[in-house]
């Protein structure tokens, strides 16, 4: 490995779903290529483990922990190669599942990173919103997977941490329709991402060969801070493409702001998105209730929503707590539901249930349980909407205890946030509070 270069190999190949010893004796063949051609990372494809799957049972029973014995002795398996390996896999935690990308160093796992977009049938996904970023001989670096890569706001997030190469681990098994293939080959998305942020971006992916319904034919490929082509992978090949990259090329473009814009215009851009939302939601006609147990609601509505919110699939346990929060009108613990009255594929006059909130209204302050939102409709200040709706009922203080995955909602709804103290090893979990004013 030299000292004045970052060699970076990314790899294209077969997978077996489901089959995880053939998987990894082909990450373990990668590793030791790239060894003996002195490669300082390489990444693998999305999902590369286990592989991808259309449904959550399938995704979940092939899922692993990453503090699971398993995991553990596969790190431990790699410990003496020197190339940092970037692998995709589908991670289990907290009865949630991930895709995600580990990054491996001398057997050691020093972080990772959690796609943070998802489209079907892989909705299933739960989505991160955290942007580590790593650090070889002295460069940095940030992961984004696939989808991804379709949207400004990962790269853009990591660029502006001072990341000069983005890998982006893809698994681009799709129907055999000519628009897709031919969308894939031109590579616009990943040239943008690479020219608009000043980063060098590589990715991986998969070979599939048509199975009457599926195909992928590999679009591996590496490109440079100008959104050039610098290699790409041959169709229907296995290989891994190698790529020195020099500090000095590196070095031009790290300090260099390009994609700040005038502060004029990034106002006026968010005053737009303010004013599209504001009147979105006056469009869509809410409306929240109280749900009681003597009314007439759809008990079924209301478990797909609470599921959504606990991630388990205890029919008993969901019918125990909503009868907890809708038994007495009168009790502190309440249950509350959104409907609106616009949506592109119902008449106006009917109502669709969108979203549930359930809380703890005590003396002082509101303890919200659980808040979920229908999955496409989130992102649209529907959720801001309804804990203001609360906050403004009760004008009482607000606390909610949530993971690392949602957070961000609440910070941006004007919420102190303080990390909390968990004994369980890799769990992050944070307090959120919200004052009265």
């Amino acid at each position: 490995m030299e000292n004045n270069n970052l060699i970076i190999a990314t790899f294209q190949g077969k997978i077996k779903e489901k089959n995880l010893n053939y998987n990894q004796n082909k990450i373990k063949d990668s590793l030791i290529f790239c060894e003996n051609n002195h490669v300082d990372i390489l990444c693998m494809p999305e999902c590369f483990l286990q592989g991808i799957f259309e449904n959550f049972n399938d995704a979940s029973q092939n899922s692993i922990n990453l503090s699971e014995k398993y995991f553990k002795d596969f790190c431990e398996s790699i410990k003496n190669f020197k190339t940092t390996l970037i692998l995709g896999l589908i991670e289990e935690e907290n009865n949630k599942i991930y895709s995600t990308a580990v990054v491996i160093e001398s057997g050691l796992c020093i972080g990772k990173y959690r796609k943070s977009y998802s489209h079907p049938p892989f909705d299933y996904f739960s989505c991160g919103i955290s942007f580590p970023i790593f650090e070889k001989k002295g460069i940095k670096y940030g992961i984004i997977i696939s989808t991804d890569a379709s949207f400004i706001e990962p790269a853009r997030i990591l660029a502006l941490q001072n990341a000069q190469i983005i890998f982006c681990l893809s698994y681009n098994k799709n129907k055999n329709f000519q628009t897709i293939s031919e969308h894939l080959e031109k590579r616009t998305n990943y040239i943008t991402r690479a020219y608009e942020n000043k980063v060098w971006l590589i990715t991986s992916d998969i070979i599939w060969d048509f199975d009457g319904k599926y195909i992928c034919s590999g679009y591996a490929s590496i490109f440079d801070s100008q959104g050039n082509l610098i290699l790409k992978g041959n169709k229907f090949k296995e290989e891994i493409l190698i790529q020195k990259i020099s500090f000095t090329t590196l070095n031009i473009y790290s300090n260099e702001v390009f994609f700040s814009g005038k502060s004029c215009l990034i106002k006026l851009m968010n005053s737009a998105y303010n004013n599209y939302f504001n009147n979105y939601i006056k469009q869509i006609n809410l409306t929240i209730i109280q749900l009681n147990s003597q009314d007439n609601f759809n008990k079924s509505e209301i478990k797909f929503h609470l599921n959504k919110s606990l991630h388990f699939h205890d029919e008993d346990r969901l019918n125990k707590l909503i009868d907890k929060y809708t038994k007495n009108k009168e009790s502190p613990l309440k249950m509350y539901a959104i409907y609106s009255e616009f949506n592109s594929h119902i008449s106006s006059s009917e109502k669709e249930l969108i979203g549930i909130l359930a809380a703890h209204i005590l003396d002082d302050k509101i303890l919200i349980k659980h808040l979920s939102i229908k999955e496409e409709l989130r992102g649209r200040k529907i959720g801001s909407y309804f804990l203001n709706y609360i906050y403004n009922k009760f004008n009482k203080k607000i606390e909610v205890d949530t993971d690392e995955e949602n957070v961000n909602f609440y910070l941006k709804n004007k919420f102190e946030i303080h990390p909390i103290e968990t004994e369980v090893y890799n769990i992050v979990r944070f307090k959120c509070i919200k004052k009265i004013k």
